[in-house]
């Protein structure tokens, strides 16, 4: 498999430390009530990623540290487990896997000194100004970059250590639970795209000074532009949209492409994912199981995936799939679920249901249309109907009131 390493700016093919087993560490996770779309971005890109791997047969460990002894609140004081819980409703709303390993800065701040003093033992760190410095071997130069511990003011967080009163720092932490937990080497690093690249190089300095490596591939993430932010908000916080609307706009996009959002172009996801519901909720399970086709869709899948995470051309084959004649019901059924494994769109689970898959929210604009008709408010009811009809519903008015059916593919 091949990704984008961020730090050397080049594709890097993927070769794990150990065999057949991937370790992803991924650091700067937010210690707080809410996320920003680029933060659920980031969850959904590394969660296709875990499942990719996985796809592939890798054993994979994802490792994520919150930071939440250096987290700057402004909703207050915020529990470990209230945050467990915030954070697993968000996970649970995108479909993102719930099997990577939660590491709280505050539970390995001993780690973190440890790593620390082995460092001063050795003569790669020494006290400069009451605080505790990284410095390379032959280099009286301290960087201010490799601030390693702190030493604490009456009012900061303070803990015990061989050095004093004070904190392990939001770098030391970092590599204090890798070196901890995956044993220093790391075949993944998943950081933001802001981090500096002497920042990674800082990191490794430390970890090759106490003979451990750190990581092969730097895998990021651009920042999202967000037009018309009030409008897209109300979008998205409104109890009929579909969460899942969101993950499936951004694997129309590769990882690592710009992104600007607009409250249009979620409207327009929206529409499109409810016509790719509608097309896999009409396919008729009939015919044979054809391996040969199986394998082919498959296979082009996994090398849209094995290039960088191409999620845009793996959608695109997704849809060509729907349109292939030659490939029968059962067959692309089967294609279907085994993508799924992957893109995490709930795109056959809603089979099961006997009604349409968002008959709930289609529930709700037909009475509001309702409503806008005995209000004689025609525009309105009308701008309902053509969108209902762009999600290849058509709507039949009768005495005893309005119901919908599903327009057959031509």
């Amino acid at each position: 498999m091949e990704l984008y390493n961020a730090l050397s700016n080049s594709i890097k093919s993927l070769f794990p430390n150990h065999y057949n087993s991937i370790g992803m560490y991924s650091l700067e996770y937010k210690f707080q009530s809410n996320y920003t779309l680029a933060d659920i971005r980031r969850f959904i890109a590394e969660d296709v990623l875990v499942k990719t791997l996985q796809f592939y047969g890798y054993r994979t460990e994802h490792h994520i540290l919150i930071d939440d002894l250096h987290a700057n609140l402004t909703n207050g004081d915020l529990s470990q487990r209230e945050w467990k819980k915030i954070f697993s409703e968000t996970l649970s709303k995108y479909n993102i896997s719930k099997d990577s390993k939660i590491h709280f800065a505050t539970d390995n701040v001993k780690c973190s000194i440890q790593v620390i003093s082995k460092l001063v033992e050795k003569g790669y760190a020494r006290n400069v100004q009451r605080n505790i410095y990284f410095r390379d071997k032959g280099s009286s130069n301290t960087d201010e970059r490799l601030l390693l511990f702190k030493m604490s003011n009456f009012d900061d967080i303070k803990f015990v250590s061989p050095f004093g009163m004070g904190c392990p720092t939001k770098k030391a932490l970092e590599i204090g639970v890798g070196l901890k937990h995956l044993g220093g080497h790391i075949d993944i690093l998943c950081q933001n795209k802001k981090t500096h690249s002497q920042e990674y190089n800082s990191a490794e300095l430390v970890t090759k000074s106490l003979q451990k490596p750190w990581y092969d591939i730097a895998f990021c993430l651009p920042e999202i532009n967000i037009s018309e932010e009030n409008d897209v908000s109300s979008l998205i916080e409104n109890e009929n949209f579909n969460p899942l609307v969101l993950r499936f706009m951004f694997l129309t996009g590769h990882y690592r492409s710009n992104m600007s959002l607009k409250k249009s172009g979620i409207e327009e996801c929206s529409h499109a994912y409810s016509r790719l519901l509608r097309k896999i909720y009409l396919i008729d399970i009939e015919g044979g199981f054809q391996e040969c086709a199986f394998r082919d869709y498959v296979e082009k899948f996994l090398n849209f995936l094995r290039k960088d995470l191409n999620t845009a051309n793996a959608i695109t084959l997704l849809f060509i799939l729907l349109k292939d004649r030659r490939v029968n019901g059962k067959t692309k059924l089967e294609i279907v679920k085994t993508f799924d494994r992957v893109l995490g769109l709930n795109l056959t689970n809603m089979r099961h249901d006997t009604r349409h898959p968002q008959s709930s929210e289609i529930d709700i604009l037909v009475e509001r249309r309702s409503k806008f008709r005995r209000e004689h408010k025609f525009s309105e009811a009308d701008a309902i109907r053509d969108e209902l009809t762009l999600r290849g519903l058509e709507l039949i008015d009768t005495k005893r009131g309005t119901i919908y059916k599903i327009k057959e593919e031509l």
